[in-house]
């Protein structure tokens, strides 16, 4: 597999974006691990999430929440993308996250 990384010169404030990840893929964890130093700049990402895997190694979307989670995002959204041929079973869906906040954190620990 061949990994393609182009850097280009962005304002501080550009770099503050949000990241569209293509995890659902057989090496999207390993991909999201290596980019922790690119990925704590992001205030936000997209990707797909699996909830039936549709071939060996595919990750579930808990390992995949689990992953963004300790990077300090939360679920946004869910939107669909793909169910199982004649039933209504989700396969894939798109999962929209947000950096939590630190006011988000606090709410957490006073528990």
């Amino acid at each position: 597999m061949e990994i393609v990384v182009t850097r280009t010169h962005v304002s501080e404030a550009q770099r503050r974006a949000v990241a569209r990840l293509r995890l659902s893929k057989r090496f999207g964890l390993e991909v999201l691990s290596g980019a922790d130093e690119v990925i704590a700049n992001f205030l936000g990402a997209q990707t797909e999430v699996c909830f039936i895997p549709i071939y060996d190694g595919m990750p579930r979307y808990i390992e995949s929440l689990k992953e963004f989670e300790s990077r300090g995002f939360s679920v946004v959204d869910f939107v669909p993308v793909s169910r199982a041929a004649g039933d209504l079973l989700m396969l894939e869906m798109d999962c929209v996250l947000a950096r939590r906040s630190e006011s988000t954190l606090d709410c957490q620990t006073s528990e």
